[in-house]
């Protein structure tokens, strides 16, 4: 790339920044990627705090060689009072980091700065390599963001998961302008570590336009052994941060919007923070992280129903007594520290308190819960075999999948071998047999004796969704997964949707699928993009716009156990479509979605399935339509009704539509009469959320009929004009008879207006 000289006014377009402390060993390879740099309207400032070691020799002999080195030499005051000198120095348009221990590829402020400039951004994020200089060098690309929101301008603070990935602000660039206006700078406090933490989650917070690319420039160096991240002493440090970063979102009014994005990424950081410590430095540590949290919850700043049920039994532990937290803690460490030496096998116990027990009374007799004990009997314990090490040995499974059998023999072997074959083994296969008259209760009972995994219950015949429900009663995961007897799962399907809940923190994951049949492949691949793309401002944030147009299948969709619990879901027995109402009763509890593109399921279309047949038949189509007076009854009775007044009619004018479209013409009227009915009986709530709502849908549900005349008129008219020109009529020929057509649709459209 060629190089581009200063701007007009001797102004660089980027300035670098370049924090130093004793960093001789690492230095001179730090500058000398930046002298390589492509890009000749850039600044790089060399900020040295204070070093006492050879570092000011070599930034002197940069500055000699190289115009755009420039010198900040000052007395020692540590990280973030250096920082905020030197963005008060710099005078680019854009802001760049490099530590001065990592290193980055040549051309990595010309592309971020012309990445920026092109899409007006005012941060701009790339991933990176963890770098490890033993051996000649090793480099591991780190990957930040998902696929799908790579190279388009994403508001964070509308996708709340990227405040969980890690900070790494030195692969990035900052519009200068951008941190001045929202007051964004460095923690100064001498002596204190990790003021990156504060630093990002301020961008974040207040930044509209950001983009990501999955280019990787900067090669960060972990196996630096100076490095604060490493440093012991560093107690309070982050309690500092998010002092810092709580004090921020109360100025700039985000605190409301942001509060449990911020909660969250602090019980996060706190976490880490303790895995660094021990004795009492640990001790003093957690006892400051329960004031904190206990302040947090009484100033309103955060709810624990936000946390899933481990971290909130932990939050909720650490909140009524760190000391008896930390001792339950360390006993659970050591014994996860026997269960990985043991084999994975034995990590499937890690859920069960009284299963580990059992096993490690077995290897070496009685414990002393304190933690002296557990750090003695440690080494011991590990070097016995145990009867206890078998696959088959699961205490609390991370999910369970739920499979309504009937009369599905022909197919249910390769939809539990595509289940038993996962690569994430602690799940559990709960079958629930309908009263199947073939042979699939049998050839389930022989799959449960070879995989303890796998739970088959029988049931007399009384629906799917009774099958479903009793599923849900059996489940003992952390999650809820889905899957029809007459599909698979891809192999990696639970483990993939299993990191995403994890990873990303989110109440609902969505993947897409792979569509056996050859005439419904095309329509079926057209609707899973429509709805992967249905991400309103890249956001992940769900609202009713947003589960109006997300599909309401359950195999493609993991769903927290919890939540489902705490909010008494169930499916509606007696009627079909019974996926549409538990979805959509999931989603409005929902904050957080996240749409995976990998397609995970294998979805088989047979021609005996429900939904082939279900939508010829008038009374299935009507049970379309009853689900959705369904969910008014279940939004009525929790008190949501008002809140999602939007997202009832427009869901009960779409279903209206669906299921009048696929009946006879004697049922098109009794849904309509239906539909009617229905208004009319819950006209008094309706009126309450909106008085003119209830007259504008019933005009719309009147004139549907003829609505869709008027589309057939237009049709026409396209075949009509279609037919015309493959005859090589006379244009003005083919003019008249449009005209005459379209007349009759104008004239159409003007009755419906004035009915």
């Amino acid at each position: 790339m060629k190089k581009k000289p200063l701007r007009d006014g001797g102004q660089p377009l980027v300035s670098v920044l370049i924090p130093i402390y004793n960093v001789e060993k690492y230095l001179d390879q730090c500058l000398a990627s930046l002298a390589a740099q492509t890009i000749e309207d850039a600044e790089f400032i060399c900020i040295n705090d204070g070093s006492t070691d050879g570092c000011l020799a070599i930034i002197q002999s940069y500055i000699k060689r190289d115009k755009r080195f420039k010198l900040l030499d000052k007395a020692n005051s540590g990280y973030g009072d250096s920082m905020n000198q030197g963005l008060r120095k710099a005078k680019g348009k854009y802001i760049g980091i490099v530590e001065s221990d990592d290193w980055a590829e040549p051309t990595m402020f010309a592309e971020l700065t012309k990445l920026a400039e092109d899409n007006q951004a005012q941060a701009v994020k790339s991933d990176f390599y963890f770098y490890v200089s033993r051996s000649g060098g090793s480099n591991t690309k780190r990957n930040l963001m998902d696929p799908s929101e790579i190279g388009t301008i994403v508001t964070p603070r509308q996708t709340p998961y990227i405040f969980n990935c890690m900070a790494s602000i030195w692969s990035g660039l900052y519009l200068k302008q951008f941190l001045i206006d929202n007051k964004i700078d460095f923690l100064p406090t001498p002596g204190a570590s990790y003021q990156d933490t504060g630093f990002n989650f301020k961008v974040w917070a207040m930044a509209d336009r950001a983009i990501y690319t999955t280019k990787a420039y900067l090669h960060y160096r972990i196996d630096n052994e100076t490095s604060s991240v490493k440093s012991r002493a560093k107690v309070f440090c982050v309690c500092d941060e998010f002092d810092s970063i709580k004090q921020y979102l109360i100025d700039h009014d985000r605190m409301d919007q942001l509060k449990s994005v911020y909660t969250w990424r602090k019980y996060d950081i706190y976490h880490w923070n303790q895995g660094r410590l021990d004795g009492q430095n640990l001790r003093d540590f957690t006892e400051r992280m329960a004031e904190e949290f206990r302040q947090d919850q009484s100033e309103g700043y955060f709810d624990l129903a936000d946390f899933d049920d481990q971290h909130r039994e932990d939050l909720k532990r650490i909140m009524k007594s760190p000391s008896q937290y930390l001792r339950r803690r360390t006993i659970r460490q050591a014994i996860g520290k026997i269960c990985r030496r043991m084999g994975r096998a034995l990590s499937h116990l890690s859920g069960s308190y009284i299963k580990r027990q059992e096993v490690i009374y077995k290897l070496a007799g009685s414990i002393k819960l304190n933690d002296d004990s557990i750090s003695h009997y440690q080494g011991e314990m590990v070097d016995q075999p145990t009867k206890y090490a078998e696959p088959s040995v699961v205490s609390q499974p991370f999910i369970s999948v739920i499979i309504p059998v009937y009369n599905a023999e022909q197919y249910l072997t390769e939809t539990i071998d595509s289940l038993i074959n996962q690569t994430l083994a602690n799940i559990e296969v709960i079958c629930i047999d309908d009263g199947s008259t073939d042979g699939s209760l049998a050839l389930l009972k022989k799959y449960a004796k070879r995989d303890k995994r796998i739970k088959v219950y029988h049931q007399k015949n009384a629906g799917v969704a009774t099958a479903r429900n009793e599923g849900l009663r059996r489940a003992s995961g952390k999650y809820v997964m889905w899957c029809d007897s007459d599909d698979t799962y891809t192999p990696n399907m639970c483990l993939k949707m299993f990191n995403i809940m994890e990873r990303r923190r989110v109440d609902l994951a969505i993947c897409s699928q792979n569509v056996i049949l050859n005439q419904l492949e095309r329509k079926l691949r057209r609707d899973t993009k429509s709805y992967l793309e249905q991400k309103y401002n890249d956001s992940q944030l769900i609202n009713w716009q947003l589960i109006v147009n997300t599909d309401v299948s359950l195999w493609n969709k993991i769903f927290r156990k919890d939540i489902i619990d705490r909010y008494d879901i169930k499916f509606p027995d007696g009627l079909l479509f019974e996926d549409a109402y538990f979805c959509n009763c999931y989603m409005l509890r929902c904050q957080t979605i996240f749409f995976c593109k990998d397609k995970l399921y294998n979805y088989i279309r047979r021609p005996s399935s429900i939904m082939s047949t279900s939508f010829r038949k008038h009374k299935s189509s009507a049970d379309y339509l009853k689900i959705t007076e369904s969910i008014f009854r279940y939004l009525k009775e929790q008190g949501m009704y008002s809140q999602y007044a939007d997202f009832f009619w427009l869901r009960l004018i779409q279903d209206y539509s669906y299921a009048h479209d696929n009946q006879t013409r004697k049922g098109k009227l009794e849904t309509q009469l239906s539909v009617r009915e229905f208004i009319d009986q819950n006209y008094d709530d309706f009126q309450q959320a909106d008085p003119g709502i209830q007259r504008a849908v019933w005009r719309t549900l009147k004139i549907l009929p003829m609505l869709k005349l008027k589309e057939q008129i237009k049709n026409l008219l396209k075949r009509i004009r279609f037919k015309l020109s493959k005859r090589y009529r006379q244009y003005i020929d083919m003019l008249n008879l449009s005209n005459q057509v379209a007349g009759q649709a104008d004239y159409l459209e003007y009755l419906t207006k004035n009915r």
